[in-house]
């Protein structure tokens, strides 16, 4: 074997293990954020629909933000759907859905929702949660998301 033939057969062998799968350990992409799941209550009840959002506490960070269905936290995002969440100190903010609300949204023509009917629903809207936690400054959740802290539970008070 030429000397560059087994250069090549070397460089091979210390190659191979990391292309074969379950060779190694899954090495998480360092561009992409962390997958989290989770739960939202309030007075031990799950919250049923709504928003939450995660404001980074560090300089240079990207907010985050999903959605709250059947009180379990869904598709945490930064930038583009299926994303994730860089790992981090956030601050959390919540808003929560009424169904007036999202009915008066939900119908639409070629030009869009009814903006009397929206407007008339936003105008009766009663939040099902503490007003508070709709500002990251004011609601108290702050997580820190990290690969071993990937599951958060939030219950909500008065």
């Amino acid at each position: 074997m030429s000397r560059s033939a087994h250069a090549a057969a070397w460089l091979l062998a210390l190659t191979l293990p990391t292309t074969l799968p379950g060779c190694l350990a899954e090495v998480e992409d360092p561009d992409r954020g962390l997958a989290i799941s989770g739960t939202v209550t309030y007075h031990g009840s799950p919250v049923k629909q709504g928003a939450i959002y995660f404001l980074p506490s560090m300089k240079g960070a990207s907010p985050a933000s999903g959605t709250i269905k059947d009180g379990m936290i869904k598709d945490v995002f930064t930038r583009i759907q299926g994303d994730g969440i860089k790992p981090g100190k956030y601050r959390i903010a919540i808003t929560t859905f009424d169904e007036a609300f999202l009915e008066s949204a939900a119908k639409r023509d070629f030009n869009g929702p009814d903006p009397e009917d929206v407007s008339r629903a936003a105008n009766n809207f009663r939040s099902s949660i503490p007003v508070r936690y709709n500002n990251h400054r004011e609601s108290g959740l702050v997580e820190e998301i990290s690969p071993s802290h990937r599951e958060i539970h939030l219950e909500l008070v008065d």
